[in-house]
């Protein structure tokens, strides 16, 4: 499964640690026993913050030579490499010696009209009271907002539109490789009139940019490991509530802090909107039981999957499974549908139905949306989509103008079902009685036996 892992600067230098490379190395190792945890068997993106680190680098800039200080984009190229640097030797330390690793400097181009140039919003840099605040803003001409119950100095943040790198990150995957990239979101980038590339003063929102490279790179799973262990209703207040699980439409309309959780939040759910796919937030402590679906806070598109749907994919009956929510269910459209014969999973279908190319897509949005829905588990979502490329492909070799597709939602089900229980997820009925169906026509196993853990049925 291919997991992009973004890392906060938060949480690889915690408030109110001192600014030390020996504290933010010992934060790093904590971060990369984590992820060492869940590499086995993936494939890693690793992203990361940099405002704790890319403000102090300002501030010591502006301390030796406040008309000589380097830009933004120059010193989020060199925490890009620092934090980089660290991470890569660190978590090289735990996996194998064979494995390899990349640490690649990521240029994403910005716009440079962006509303967030002329509202300064992303927290950089160390706390300070409200006194230092004053005074600093005051001295050095920089913006300083509140951060909690401390103030820090806030840079724009524009929206990241294109990285420029993501075509040799997917090279260096494709070929086993864990790679570090898109720290501190990027070195924000612009064209100029003359159609030349250079860097401009900000700092992109790294969940945003990570979304965008996961949403690129067509990962399975965006986690955005932070110092909190999940995205909080009424946060900070003696009545705040954990959100474990919600649609991306009501997480977006629920209170968020702007500089902190708020991006969080946005960039789960447009990651979860443009590919359907899952999203979590959740501590860096808890990187292994996020991936395995039982900590931090989850955004799935859509939220539940309706009886009817369940139904359908237990028939492999793919002609039902656009019921997906309880409003269409209830729709007349969906009450028309249940007056139309029902079909056993080796039957034949009386009606005509779509085109052979359309049929598997329609399977694998079943299948998908069953196994995020009900057991939230990236193993199974991860083998559910291997395993509907390779039918997708068998399915419109073998039945040009066959009218069903049943013989393909069983081979599915028969790789969903053996997956959960290895995953130690209980697996629901509908797995069970699709394996055994597909075992009575007595069809050959997509994958050599055994299978880990035991055998379906």
């Amino acid at each position: 499964m291919r997991i992009v892992i973004a890392l906060g600067g938060n949480a690889l230098l915690r408030r109110g640690e001192p600014s030390t490379a020996d504290r933010q190395r010992e934060n790093v190792q904590l971060a990369c026993r984590q992820i060492a945890l869940v590499a086995a068997g993936n494939q890693l993106v690793i992203a990361h913050g940099n405002g704790p680190q890319v403000g102090l680098l300002a501030l010591q800039g502006a301390a030796y030579d406040p008309d000589g200080a380097y830009p933004l984009d120059v010193l989020g190229a060199q925490t890009e490499g620092m934090i980089g640097y660290m991470i890569e030797q660190e978590l090289g330390n735990l996996l194998p010696a064979e494995t390899p690793f990349a640490t690649l400097l990521t240029q994403v181009e910005v716009d440079a009209d962006d509303p967030a140039f002329a509202a300064p919003s992303k927290p950089i840099g160390p706390v300070y009271s409200h006194e230092e605040a004053q005074r600093l803003g005051a001295e050095k001409g920089w913006s300083m907002a509140a951060d909690g119950e401390h103030f820090r100095r806030v840079v724009p943040s524009p929206r990241p539109r294109r990285i420029f790198e993501i075509r040799p990150v997917q090279w260096l995957l494709e070929r086993g490789c864990v790679v570090i990239c898109a720290g501190g979101g990027g070195i924000p980038t612009v064209y100029d009139a003359q159609h030349k590339l250079h860097g401009i003063e900000a700092v992109i929102d790294k969940d945003l940019c990570s979304a965008l490279l996961a949403e690129e790179l067509q990962a399975e799973l965006l986690l955005i490991a932070t110092d909190v262990d999940g995205a909080y209703v009424d946060w900070g207040t003696p009545t705040q509530k954990a959100i474990a699980h919600a649609h991306p439409d009501e997480l977006e309309r629920l209170p968020f802090a702007a500089g902190s959780m708020g991006p969080k939040v946005q960039a789960a759910c447009e990651f979860v909107r443009h590919t359907g796919k899952d999203a979590v937030i959740g501590a860096l402590a808890d990187i292994e039981a996020i991936v395995h679906g039982a900590a931090g806070t989850a955004s799935a598109w859509p939220e539940r999957v309706s009886a009817t749907a369940e139904q359908a994919f237990a028939r492999g009956c793919c002609r039902f499974s656009s019921a997906h929510s309880a409003d269409h269910r209830r729709s007349g459209h969906a009450r028309e549908k249940k007056k139309q014969p029902y079909h056993s999973l080796c039957g034949s279908c009386s009606q005509a139905w779509p085109a052979p190319t359309r049929e598997p897509e329609l399977l694998a949005q079943t299948l998908m949306t069953v196994s995020v829905a009900r057991g939230r588990c990236p193993a199974v979502v991860g083998s559910a989509r291997d395993a509907v490329a390779a039918i997708a492909a068998r399915a419109r070799a073998a039945s040009a103008g066959a009218r069903c597709h049943a013989p393909a939602a069983a081979q599915a089900a028969r790789v969903a079902w053996p997956t959960a229980r290895w995953s130690g997820v209980a697996a629901p009925g509908r797995y069970r009685g699709a394996a055994s169906a597909y075992r009575a026509r007595r069809c050959p196993p997509p994958w050599p036996a055994p299978w880990p853990g035991g055998t379906a049925g």
